[in-house]
């Protein structure tokens, strides 16, 4: 897969003509600007110790923010594989996988991996945070204004944007041969070539919300659609907000670390207990 270039920032026609022909996701949620923010952002959370140290590594951030972007990429080319990768079955496939084939100490490639995988399960959490919280509140709060062009996912996406500034893209990273095998257990085929083409796309959608939100008139326009929902995006007194989400993540990537070697046993009895 080529390796993605920075100009797709300013590639704003081809974005929205990406975003245009994306097929909707079976439910509403988070957009890839507010994935790869709200990823990037637990890092700060997570708490002194082997997890921080491995997220500190030169490389691994990029990595995780490319993970946070992969599920959608199942979308852009309708294809079930992005569906499947939102959600833990697929996470714990993935995680097997890199225990059988990259026992610690990892090297750089295993060390991509787990990045990778940190970044799919911070996709999902957020996913189940924004629809379960956040969006539920819009649903009270927010009049029938009809649907904006590009869908409550896009116009939340590039009103967050608006409030963070525009997003550079990570350098692309994706090991859609490793992947693809994965899927097979889980009843769906997908040929590694299809996944490669659906992560080569996601990133157009995160240059589409940076080029709406450098336009204020835009942003105007979203927001007379969801009032309600494009102006709390950066509340923290906002259940499920993305700026809320970072704490959760953080503690999620410490039982999926704790996993990872072998240990979910210890982090069960000590949060737990023995029942």
């Amino acid at each position: 897969m080529n390796r993605a270039t920075r100009s797709w920032g300013t590639a704003a026609a081809l974005a929205a003509a990406v975003v245009a022909a994306w097929p909707a996701s079976p439910a509403r949620a988070c957009g890839n600007y507010t994935h790869v923010w709200a990823a990037a952002d637990a890092v700060r959370y997570v708490p002194a110790g082997p997890l921080k140290d491995f997220l500190a590594r030169e490389g691994m951030v990029n990595v995780l923010r490319n993970g946070a972007m992969y599920p959608d990429g199942g979308y852009a080319v309708n294809d079930g594989y992005g569906e499947i990768s939102h959600w833990e079955p697929f996470h714990t496939k993935y995680l097997e996988w890199i225990r059988l084939e990259y026992p610690p100490p990892w090297n750089d490639e295993a060390a991509r991996h787990v990045a990778f995988l940190m970044g799919m399960t911070a996709h999902g959490l957020a996913d189940q945070m924004y629809d379960g919280m956040y969006l539920e509140r819009h649903e009270f709060f927010d009049p029938d204004n009809g649907e904006a062009p590009f869908g409550l996912d896009g116009a939340t996406d590039s009103c967050f944007a608006a409030t963070q500034g525009p997003m550079e893209l990570p350098d692309a990273w994706m090991p859609a041969e490793e992947l693809a095998p994965l899927y097979d257990d889980l009843g769906h085929h997908v040929e590694a070539d299809v996944i490669a083409q659906g992560s080569a796309l996601v990133p157009f959608a995160i240059a589409h919300a940076n080029d709406e939100a450098a336009n204020p008139g835009k942003i105007a326009q979203l927001t007379a659609f969801y009032p309600w929902a494009c102006q709390h995006q950066d509340d923290p007194l906002q259940p499920g907000s993305p700026v809320t989400m970072g704490p959760a993540i953080a503690a999620y990537w410490q039982v999926v670390w704790d996993r990872l070697h072998g240990q979910e046993a210890v982090w069960r009895r000590q949060h737990l207990g023995n029942g």
